[in-house]
């Protein structure tokens, strides 16, 4: 029975061992790649998988170039942010929200990711932003009322490719 018991673990720890060495090591230049040119045929909705997948690889590099107004896929990067709980994200997420010479979806995209941080302060940051005409007004009014449920993914959806 011992020795089973030390076999199957032996097993166990052999296949952990060879996945991890034939399993490709990713750098944060090959996931940021990916995510830029990754996948023709990924859908929007699994876009920022690349990102989900390496979070921890990748975040500050993702919260250095959302700053950059030219950045490839930008809302998708600023969604990931929030998406994936990223709190270091905040002071650029409010920078982004509080700057009104940025795109009102970039602005909305940041208030929703805020709100997905840090869920009373995101409703603080919507009340301010509620009455507005646009993009950014629409998502502000629908956080505040609930009508409005920003984009979920999951690390497990993204893992397994899962399409909506």
């Amino acid at each position: 029975m011992k020795r089973r018991l030390i076999i199957a673990i032996t097993v166990v720890l052999a296949g952990i061992a060879a996945s991890y060495l034939l399993w490709p090591h990713r750098t944060v230049d090959s996931v940021m790649n990916d995510f830029f040119s990754g996948d023709a045929n990924r859908a929007e909705d699994m876009l920022m998988d690349p990102l989900i997948l390496h979070a921890d690889l990748v975040k500050n590099r993702v919260i250095e170039e959302v700053a950059v107004r030219t950045m490839p896929k930008r809302r998708y990067a600023i969604g990931f942010l929030g998406v994936a709980g990223i709190t270091d994200a905040l002071p650029v997420l409010r920078t982004i929200l509080g700057d009104e010479s940025e795109e009102d979806y970039f602005r909305a995209d940041a208030l929703e990711s805020i709100y997905r941080i840090a869920e009373e302060e995101g409703l603080a940051l919507a009340s301010q932003y509620q009455s507005r005409t646009n993009h950014l007004g629409w998502i502000a009014e629908g956080l505040i009322n609930r009508s409005h449920k920003p984009f979920a993914r999951s690390y497990a959806q993204a893992a397994v490719g899962h399409h909506e």
